[in-house]
Parts: structure tokens; sequence; C-alpha cells
């Protein structure tokens, strides 16, 4: 991975270590949820020109009123096959999303086809047979299958290791298959998660990342998900799966996660973030990133990117809304315009607040999550089942 441009779409705290840096988008919005569109009507007053003679206009005829019943009629069912076309469209939409998973990661999620990590070489090969190329090199080997890799760490000559000079303890882990690199479509993780899935369907099989890494230069993101010592990363790249690696924590970067665990699912300020930008900040372009447009006024400014949008005021330039302007970004837990409700549920959990607009004929449900403060605040649109918009601005109230 080109650390040099990824951040971690949480929090953005420096360019100097890209791997902890985080980002998400922050939406252009009102300050309120919902803006009711104001219609403004005309009032045209009775002159003696403009008035007329109710006795002198013939009622309509009965047939006239026979097709204006029949029209009504004719668009009512068009209404009807509309809506039943829309209808199955959606179902075959959910139905290339995989179903929501809820099950923690076992060691079973690290295996492929019966693959572990930490297995020999003579154990790999009895299930793969002979590889197809063998990369060799000094601490370790990759074997080649096809679209299918593998890295096996060498043993080292006792002597060698003991010698305190070498400090061979940073570059050796132990023995082994140390990790896996799928690129191809021809092996699938335990989950039934292959190159060419979903995104959609990554976050709802694994459900929350424990990190999400954003290639901006590459458009794309690494899904990273952790259990002990074992990762796994879905490389994602146009809305769907590119790559998946699964690899080995050295001891010496391995901490473990002494947290509570709780099925509770709380939203934290690093939540509300969008492209490593953060409420509050003062907003400094990504250098590597060019905005698409500019709205400039009296006292904000709008910036326009691929997928997402920063509102900054005007003479200060501190960020004080972000939004998704697209699916071409995600937010910090790697949701998009157009998921399915039941995705943002999953991974969000409940919202603090829920608030339903009636106008026009497709009402919209707006999720709305706080800050821990209840300063700030994320409002998710919800329109026939699905992501509309994604908001993140200050909380007025």
């Amino acid at each position: 991975m080109k650390y040099n441009r990824i951040i971690k779409l949480a929090t953005a705290i420096s360019f100097m270590c890209a791997v902890t840096m985080s980002g998400c988008a922050y939406a252009n919005i009102t300050n309120n949820v919902f803006l009711a569109e104001n219609k403004n009507v005309s009032e045209v007053k009775s002159t003696e020109k403009n008035k007329t003679d109710l006795k002198k206009i013939k009622k309509p005829e009965n047939s006239e009123n026979k097709e204006n019943s029949e029209n009504k009629k004719e668009n009512a069912k068009k209404t009807e096959k509309e809506n039943k076309s829309e209808n199955e469209t959606i179902k075959k939409e959910i139905n290339k999303i995989i179903s929501i998973n809820k099950k923690p990661l076992s060691d079973e999620d690290f295996m492929f086809n019966g693959i572990s990590l930490g297995d020999s070489v003579k154990s790999l090969k009895k299930v793969l047979g002979k590889s197809d190329s063998v990369i060799e090199g000094n601490i370790r080997d990759k074997y080649v299958w096809g679209n299918f890799d593998v890295t096996v760490e060498k043993e080292f000559p006792y002597s060698y290791i003991k010698r305190q000079d070498l400090n061979l303890k940073k570059v050796i882990s132990g023995t082994g298959i140390s990790s896996f690199y799928i690129f191809g479509k021809n092996a699938e993780t335990y989950r039934n998660i292959s190159v060419g899935t979903l995104r959609e369907s990554v976050i709802r099989s694994y459900g929350k990342p424990s990190q999400l890494l954003w290639d901006g230069k590459e458009n794309s993101y690494y899904f990273v998900y952790q259990k002990g010592n074992k990762k796994i990363y879905f490389n994602i790249k146009d809305d769907k799966v590119k790559s998946i690696t699964v690899s080995l924590i050295p001891p010496e970067y391995y901490k473990e996660d002494n947290h509570k665990k709780t099925d509770k699912i709380s939203v934290t300020d690093n939540d509300l973030t969008i492209a490593g930008f953060k409420l509050g900040d003062k907003f400094e372009p990504h250098p590597w990133q060019s905005w698409i447009s500019k709205n400039t006024g009296v006292s904000e400014e709008v910036w326009y990117y691929p997928g997402y949008g920063v509102r900054v005021t005007s003479k200060s330039k501190l960020i004080n809304g972000l939004f998704l302007d697209n699916s071409g970004m995600l937010t910090s837990r790697g949701i998009a315009k157009g998921d399915l409700q039941s995705t943002l549920e999953y991974i969000y959990g409940e919202p603090d607040k829920v608030e339903v607009s009636t106008e026009g004929n497709n009402p919209q449900t707006a999720y709305i999550y706080f800050s821990p403060n209840k300063m700030n605040l994320m409002v998710v649109y919800i329109n026939k089942g699905k992501i509309s918009n994604v908001v993140i601005t200050k909380n007025i109230n």
C-alpha cells in the first residue's frame, strides 16, 4: 500500500503518517433538517374586464366527464405500473447484496481453501499442489497460483537469531504462512466475499471495519478487520472488491485490545468526519486532490470534490458543514449514498432521533445521530428504503 497518500476515515491527524490519519466527507445543508419548499402564489384581483357571468358558463358535457374519468383511471394504472417496476428494480438490487451476518470474527474468517496463517509450505502444497512460480527472498518466499499469492516466512539459522547485533526480531515474526493475497475470482472468504463483490456486501458480512483507509489519489479504499494478531484487508475500487489480503501482525506492532466489548453501537466524534475533514477544524485542502467547483458567498464558501463537499466560513476558513455529493465518497464506517436502510441500521445502530417529511409525492425519513457532547450531528436521509444523502453539521438546538 502507498501509505503516503492513504488516510484513515476517522479523524485527520497528520499527513506524515497516513495510516493513522482519518477522513470522512461533510455536507452542504441548511440548518434545518428539512426545508419546506415555499411557493409564491400570485393573487389576481377582480376587475370589470376579467369579471365573468357565471350563468353564461355551460356545464361540462357528460362525455367530457367520462373522458376525464377514463384519463384518471389510465393515469392511476400508469402510476401503479411505474411503482411496481421501481419496486422490482429495488428488489433486484437487494438480491445482489449479501444478507447481514452479525456473527463475530472467528479463526475461519482468516482461512482460504482450508489453509491457515502459520501453516507450513508442506501443508500448503498438499492443498494447492505445485505452485505456478516461486519468488525466493532472503527471509521469505512468495508462492503463486494464478491470481492467488502466499507469502511464507523462512526458518533462520539458530546461530543468526541469537546474535543481538542483527536485531532480527524486527523482521522475523515466525515461520510458515504470513499472508495471503487474492486478486482474482478463484477464491472466496469464509463469508462468501470474493473479488468483484459489492462494497456494501462486505460491510453487511463483516460489520463496521476496525479501520477504513482511503487512498484519495487512486480513489480506492481499504476495509480492515482485525481479530487478535490477524487482519483481513478488502481493497475497494469502483464500489467493488478489487483484492483481498489476509496477514499476521508482527509481534512488535501488535497491541492487545483490552477494551470491553459491548453490543451497543455508539457514534463517536471520529464518526462525524468525511475525507479527513472535521467540523471546527481549519480547512486545508488535500494537496493531491483538486476541487471540481466552488461557491463563494459573503459569509461562507462551499468546496465540491469528487463525491463530497465541504462548507467553510469565508474569513476564518473554519469547517462548519460536510456532505456526501454522490457514491464516490464514503462515511467513516463505509456507508455511501444508495446503500440500503438496513445496512445503515446495522452499521450505525438506532438513530438518536427520527424526523419525517411529508412534502411532495415521496416522503423522506431523516435518521439523526448526535456526537457525544450533542454539539454536532449527522443526518442520513432515507427515501424508499435507500440512503439519499448524508450531512454532517452543527446542532443549532
